[in-house]
């Protein structure tokens, strides 16, 4: 019963830590809320030692290090992703590294039950399907679409030779029209001028670029703007 409550705990943790930390990112930054994670977690790993008078030993710990350094790499490309990217892309991707420790875990010799394994497929199924953001009827337009390949991999995001040069509009308008073959040619025209003038909203021609000029706006003033 007892790794059954931790296990729960510590689900509990991650859960609010997963929702409070993006949250707090946009508005705060991603490495000044890791930070002071960190500060707290680091904290309370001290109250725990100093009450039960036993801290770790053994070569045991170079792992937990090696964990630590990890982690915390892991954790700010999360809240980074979640600060610039949309949170149905970011989720299921941070949700499926569940799967390591499980593979780890029946390749060192663990046997779970298939009761424990339809829990654990059931459980890596939902973070998908309840990241999937859906509208009836129609599709959202994806103006960062380029982003991907304009920067470069966690946890550095610097911008590729490509992006550098290009920029995520113009390399997200190639991606469009590589992709968007299927689409009535006078859609897909709208479609890409939508996402090219998306910065620009003098540019726009349509209501529905005008449209979502301002709504790019909107979100950026929502993502930058500090709390009280």
């Amino acid at each position: 019963m007892t790794p059954l409550l931790l296990a729960l705990g510590a689900s509990l943790a991650w859960g609010v830590a997963d929702f409070a930390g993006p949250l707090l990112s946009r508005t705060l930054g991603a490495l000044r809320v890791l930070f002071w994670a960190q500060v707290g977690g680091v904290a309370a790993m001290a109250i725990v030692i100093g009450v039960r008078a036993d801290g770790p030993a053994g070569a045991g710990v170079l792992f937990a290090i090696g964990a630590g350094v990890c982690g915390t790499a892991g954790l700010y490309a999360y809240y980074r992703g979640m600060q610039v990217g949309a949170m149905s892309v970011v989720a299921p991707i941070a949700g499926v590294s569940a799967v390591i420790p499980v593979v780890y875990g029946i390749a060192t010799g663990d046997s779970p039950s298939a009761w424990q394994i339809a829990g654990m497929v059931a459980a890596l199924a939902g973070v998908g399907l309840a990241s999937v953001e859906h509208q009836e009827g129609e599709r959202r337009i994806a103006t960062g679409v380029g982003r991907p390949v304009e920067l470069g991999p966690a946890p550095l995001y610097r911008p590729t030779d490509e992006g550098r040069l290009l920029g995520h509009v113009h390399l997200g308008l190639r991606l469009i029209e590589e992709r968007a073959s299927g689409l009535d040619a006078e859609v897909r025209a709208q479609l890409l001028h939508a996402v090219a003038v998306h910065h620009d909203g003098r540019a726009a021609r349509t209501a529905e670029a005008a449209v979502l000029y301002h709504a790019n706006q909107l979100d950026a003033i929502a993502a930058t703007r500090p709390t009280e």
